[in-house]
């Protein structure tokens, strides 16, 4: 029943009219049943016995969210290319349940924009980390690391904000100053008041 019902809010999917691009921000103000696409970074999934897939959607400030539900079309589902941290392009109907808003799209109507390397950055990680905590990321960067303690960093393009980056025992040093991909677990130290990245990997950016 539950597949029954997601598969008959996509009837009007099928228009060949190009469905309006909306911010996330902006889906509480729109009407229920509208055709949209909206792009966002993926920052939760789920899947289900059914086949359908479910997935959280943030706007890079991280200050709006929104569900999407995805059943089979002919395209593989999102959860066979896409990670979290990537940037998705979303195109589906908009349903609304009081407060709740839900977008029902078939899998033939993700796409993924960017991925988290090339979107999620030192900044965005820093004001939306509350959506990563406990999710393994792949995000660029300088390493660096404190002067006055000698603890490795993770720093932004432009040198004005930074996370620390525990390597795990990986050899990191030769790596210091350079451009790095970062595979890492985000954790916040809730004792220290600290975002810390738990490197997976951290290799040359060339």
């Amino acid at each position: 029943m539950v597949l029954v019902s997601l598969l008959s809010s996509l009837v009007l999917l099928g228009s060949d009219a190009e469905p309006p691009l909306v911010a996330i921000s902006e889906v509480q103000r729109l009407e229920d049943g509208m055709s949209v696409q909206l792009s966002g970074l993926l920052v939760d999934d789920w899947t289900y016995e059914s086949g359908s897939e479910s997935m959280v959607l943030a706007d890079p400030a991280g200050v709006a969210t929104v569900e999407v539900i995805t059943v089979p079309g002919a395209r593989p589902q999102p959860s066979q290319y896409a990670n979290i941290g990537d940037e998705l392009l979303v195109a589906g109907k908009l349903s609304k349940s009081g407060q709740a808003c839900t977008v029902f799209a078939k899998s033939d109507g993700i796409t993924v924009l960017r991925t988290s390397d090339e979107v999620l950055t030192v900044d965005v990680l820093m004001r939306t980390w509350r959506l990563f905590e406990g999710d393994c990321v792949r995000i660029r960067g300088v390493l660096g690391s404190d002067g006055l303690q000698g603890s490795v960093r993770l720093f932004s393009s432009e040198r004005n904000c930074s996370i620390a980056l525990d390597p795990g025992g990986l050899a990191v040093d030769g790596l210091i100053g350079t451009d790095v991909l970062v595979s890492a677990l985000v954790r916040f130290d809730f004792r220290i008041s600290a975002l810390t990245l738990l490197a997976r990997s951290v290799v040359a950016d060339d």
